[in-house]
């Protein structure tokens, strides 16, 4: 996955590399289950894994959400144009100053969930 920087994250097994084109060099994080989505930009990066939590990786690690709550699929994350991290997949949730709000979007049934987002210019998300 490439960043707005044009660097680069590499997923394997359970671990992720972060290469910086214009510093020549590559970070390594280990990790304990299996990266599922990973967004950066700027000096912030998060991932989230296959057990539904999501990770802020740079500037320090550290885990800012855990569900007790299993779902059968893996989170997907995003940050929008004004920075602002989105966490998507039975709900949509995004983080703001360090506790999660849930967005108010109504699934029509159980089996639906967000597959994907993306903001426009005018800064419209868009699920």
């Amino acid at each position: 996955m490439a960043t707005r920087e044009k660097n680069i994250w590499i997923l394997s097994n359970n671990r992720l590399y972060y290469y910086n084109f214009d510093k020549n060099s590559t970070l390594l994080y280990d990790m304990e289950s299996s990266p599922s989505s990973v967004v950066s930009v700027g000096d912030r990066s998060y991932v989230a894994n296959s057990r539904g939590e999501v990770w802020q990786l740079r500037p320090s690690k550290e885990l800012i959400f855990h569900s007790d709550v299993v779902s059968s699929r893996s989170p997907k994350l995003y940050l929008d144009t004004v920075g602002r991290l989105w966490k998507n997949s039975d709900k949509a949730m995004y983080y703001d100053n360090g506790r999660w709000v849930e967005a108010p979007i109504v699934l029509s049934s159980s089996n639906d969930y967000i597959a994907d987002m993306l903001d426009d210019r005018s800064g419209k998300l868009w699920f």
